[in-house]
């Protein structure tokens, strides 16, 4: 399985390198164009190809087409709340953009592996709604997580076995640091907004408090899931999975499952409608679901909205992955699929699970 965040409703990028989309959220009508997720943003839309601008961004769920494991259930829930950004200092205003979360139930036939249900979401966050983090969206990142679990938790011929797998682009790292990225952001996109300062004065918060509030905030999904029994498959060990130089994709499991391995890395994409735009030739599904490769090339283009992506942080400033084989040969090796687990991959990192010890795996996410 491959979960896709960001996704174009109109393109169906994984069909010629052996998936099938089994779930978008914008074929469900519950995803919003482009433009409304930036809120008509002049500069964010200028950094998207014009064709793309009434485009509906959705997530999307794909499963390999010969793969062993078959889907017994689907369906998608809106999570974000029904409010409306109000306030003024340059920010942007009106209903808060869409979020949703697409999902599969996911069984093999014919064995005692349990049933996985695969959850894929974009939580609330980024530079247009943090800045309301003082007021309308102080609940909001806890609770969307939440809403999330809570799928699972009212699942149908629900049985104690059952595995629960949230994948998910949070907007933020597990944990907050005093010189990470999150406090470069507050620094220089959230601590000068003059919203944020008038929101802060009504709410009768110093301004030395400020940035504490705003850590809380953007931690708060963490929190959520930790607080139901959920762990997570990796943490900071795995590098970074965004252009801006942290960790903000992440996976939530309903119960602990070992790890059998960890990698992340950049998916060579070409600006047009699907991966057989690609120079390099593409593994067959056999080997792997998407290629992948070493962080130090990421690609100049994105896969959904061609936007140049600035490097990624050197490689003395991420974590020490020494236990970690070496990235170039990530996708020939990550997997073994003797057992035909179902991969489960978000477009940015990815994490080889067993349920078992034993051999072949039940599954793999």
């Amino acid at each position: 399985v491959i979960c896709v965040q960001e996704g174009l409703a109109s393109r169906d990028v994984l069909k010629d390198v052996g998936f099938e989309l089994i779930i978008c959220t914008g074929a469900l009508k519950l995803a919003q164009s482009v433009r409304e997720m930036v809120y008509s943003d002049a500069a964010a839309l200028k950094a998207c190809a014009e064709e793309n601008h009434d485009q509906l961004l959705c997530n999307q769920l794909y499963l390999r087409k010969d793969s062993a494991w078959v889907v017994e259930d689907k369906g998608a829930e809106r999570i974000s709340s029904d409010t409306t950004l109000e306030g003024g200092g340059n920010r942007v205003h009106g209903p808060l953009a869409i979020r949703s979360m697409g999902w599969l139930k996911l069984k093999k036939p014919g064995t005692s592996s349990p049933s996985v249900f695969v959850m894929c979401t974009h939580i609330t966050g980024g530079r247009f709604e943090d800045q309301y983090f003082v007021q309308q969206l102080a609940e909001e990142r806890l609770r969307q997580p939440e809403r999330c679990i809570d799928v699972f938790k009212g699942r149908k011929g629900a049985k104690d076995d059952d595995i629960g797998i949230l994948v998910g682009d949070f907007n933020a790292t597990e944990t907050y640091k005093a010189d990470g990225p999150m406090n470069s952001y507050f620094k220089f996109g959230i601590k000068g907004s003059e919203g944020v300062k008038s929101d802060a004065q009504a709410a009768n918060i110093p301004e030395d408090g400020i940035e504490s509030i705003f850590a809380e905030y953007m931690v708060s999904p963490f929190k959520a899931i930790k607080e139901l029994n959920w762990t997570f498959a990796y943490g900071d060990e795995i590098g970074v999975t965004s252009a801006f130089g942290h960790l903000i994709d992440h996976m939530a499991m309903s119960k602990k499952v070992p790890v059998k391995s960890v990698e992340d890395g950049w998916i060579p994409c070409a600006s047009g409608s699907s991966l057989a735009d690609l120079s390099r030739p593409l593994p067959s599904p056999a080997q792997f679901p998407c290629p992948v490769l070493p962080l130090p090339n990421p690609p100049a283009q994105s896969c959904f909205c061609p936007t140049p992506l600035p490097s990624p942080a050197p490689a003395h400033q991420r974590p020490d992955l020494d236990e970690i084989p070496p990235r170039e040969n990530s996708w020939r090796r990550t997997f073994d699929l003797d057992g035909d687990p179902p991969v489960v991959a978000t477009t940015n990192s990815w994490a080889d699970m067993l349920d078992s010890d034993e051999d072949p795996p039940g599954f793999s996410l």
